[in-house]
């Protein structure tokens, strides 16, 4: 019985650092999509005279469409209430959460040249944003793995 005890502490050790690098894994997804829905702006925008609404309908990502993000994009057609209604879905931190939403909000409400601005302003931000978090994924996944590791060994220990 004590050794079940102890596989199943090593497990859920095991299971808790594997859902945390998941999680952090997604969280880069979303923001490389992100970068990408800026990027496609910009071009849709440089390239084309069309309504805002148009400018996401060839727009396609993986990790935004799992957060949901997307078809809520497709049922508002506006990129602020879009922002609004999926924010707390979101694997973001509160940093790029903010970031996204005020230049969610903003958007299409003024004339081209502005937007580039926002849009060169905000995907500059963002991109040091994610920048960031890939440069500390490696190092947060590390420390996870091994303070799962040492409290599962410690509680193991105690319980022998």
């Amino acid at each position: 019985m004590r050794v079940f005890g102890i596989a199943l502490i090593l497990l859920a050790a095991l299971f808790f650092s594997a859902e945390f690098s998941r999680y952090q894994k997604k969280r880069i997804a979303e923001g490389d999509g992100f970068l990408h829905l800026f990027s496609h702006l910009r071009g849709e925008i440089l390239c084309r005279l069309e309504p805002v609404a148009d400018c996401f309908a060839g727009f396609r990502d993986e990790a935004l469409e799992r957060a949901g993000f997307l078809r809520a994009l497709r049922e508002c057609e506006n990129l602020g209430a879009a922002m609004e209604a999926t924010e707390k879905k979101l694997s973001l931190c509160e940093e790029e959460k903010k970031t996204l939403l005020r230049f969610c909000l903003g958007f299409g409400r003024g004339y081209r040249e502005e937007e580039l601005r926002r849009i060169d302003a905000a995907l500059e931000e963002f991109e040091r944003q994610v920048a960031q978090d890939k440069r500390e994924l490696p190092r947060l996944a590390r420390l996870v793995r091994t303070l799962s590791a040492a409290l599962a060994l410690g509680i193991v220990i105690l319980l022998l």
